[in-house]
């Protein structure tokens, strides 16, 4: 919702400004494992995900000077992990137990406990995406 003091007059305007965010993580493991024998293939696999939703809501007392507009937004600041995929086997397969597969795998997960709201304010008949005149910068 983007609040303006655009019409004209000399007073800011003093307006509560309020929102929530639903975050929402989902983890899937993906495993398959597949053998081949003198011209036999035999193969297997499993998958399973976790999800989680966790919703955040602030409200703000904001004072929008004359001839600037005003936007309420939510961000999420992330984690990000990274790894090797390895596999153990538990006998030996040509001399080792555990192979390395050269494949990484990254997750970026949302914090659920690490919400910042803010307000954006622009020129008025901007587009408030356009941050040439964020905050005052025109």
């Amino acid at each position: 919702m983007i609040l303006n003091a655009c019409g004209g007059g000399t007073d800011p305007v003093t307006v509560t400004l309020g929102g929530s965010t639903t975050i929402s993580t989902s983890q899937t493991l993906d495993a398959n494992i597949g053998v081949d024998v003198e011209g036999l293939s035999i193969g297997g696999g499993a998958s399973t995900t976790d999800s989680k939703a966790t919703t955040v809501s602030q409200q703000v007392s904001y004072s929008i000077p004359p001839g600037r507009q005003a936007v309420y937004v939510a961000g999420t600041n992330q984690q990000s992990q990274t790894g090797n995929v390895q596999v153990n086997y538990g006998d030996r397969q040509d001399g080792h137990f555990i192979w390395f597969t050269n494949a990484k795998v990254t997750v970026l997960t949302p914090i659920p406990t690490d919400v910042e709201f803010d307000v954006h304010e622009s020129d008025c008949g901007t587009d408030p995406r356009d941050l040439s005149s964020y905050n005052g910068s025109s």
